[in-house]
């Protein structure tokens, strides 16, 4: 019942954004994102079961990791290409959003428990490979919103390819890890909020 609850105020959440910045309400409505990230992250973990030490050493792995790689990539453009990040996910440091680290942790979490529902395999390499897969499509989808919102900006204003193959390797590195230490579950927030992430990019994309 809870979940059920949490899952229902999410979809309001999400909605409530979609609307928000497709129409656009105003201008600054997309400066909620951080909130949105940080609200998102909350359920996802909070619903997680068997919180030990383990699932907290990951969450500060692949939230860190996830801020390391920006940062550098960022700084040498050696991992995803050059980029830089604008206003809409906060101060930064070394010239890279602290916030970015929660997203990475997010996606890599809620995508970890998305492929857990949708595959059998005992293969801890071909669950880590597919919820990379999750991940580098989703980015897929954020890439137009981010950069016609503010998010971060693509040197020509073009996403390379090299982008999508860092995400993947980056992602699949994390997700190692993960079904490594058995911290993906059948989590139904977090597959919620990854669906409501997808949707919420793909509306975005036809509203703006």
């Amino acid at each position: 019942m809870k979940e059920t609850r949490a899952i229902v105020f999410l979809s309001s959440a999400y909605l409530a954004g979609l609307i928000g910045i497709g129409l656009p309400i105003h201008p600054d409505f997309v400066l909620l994102t951080p909130f949105n990230l940080l609200m998102s992250t909350a359920f996802a973990l909070w619903f997680h079961p068997h919180k030990n030490r383990q699932f907290y050493v990951f969450a500060l792995i692949a939230a860190v990791t996830g801020f390391l790689v920006e940062m550098v990539g960022v700084k040498t453009g050696l991992i995803f290409g050059n980029y830089q990040y604008e206003y809409v996910l906060g101060p930064k440091i070394w010239d890279t959003p602290p916030m970015i680290g929660v997203s990475w942790l997010l996606t890599a979490y809620c995508a970890a428990c998305t492929a857990e529902f949708m595959t059998t395999s005992p293969s801890k390499w071909l669950k880590a490979f597919f919820a990379a897969c999750l991940m580098t499509a989703l980015d897929w989808l954020i890439e137009p919103i981010a950069i016609s919102q503010h998010f971060w900006a693509w040197e020509n204003n073009v996403v390379p390819i090299q982008n999508y193959i860092g995400w993947f390797v980056t992602g699949f590195l994390i997700q190692y890890l993960c079904f490594s230490w058995n911290i993906a579950v059948r989590n139904k927030v977090a597959l919620a909020i990854f669906i409501f992430q997808a949707l919420f990019f793909i509306g975005l994309q036809y509203m703006l």
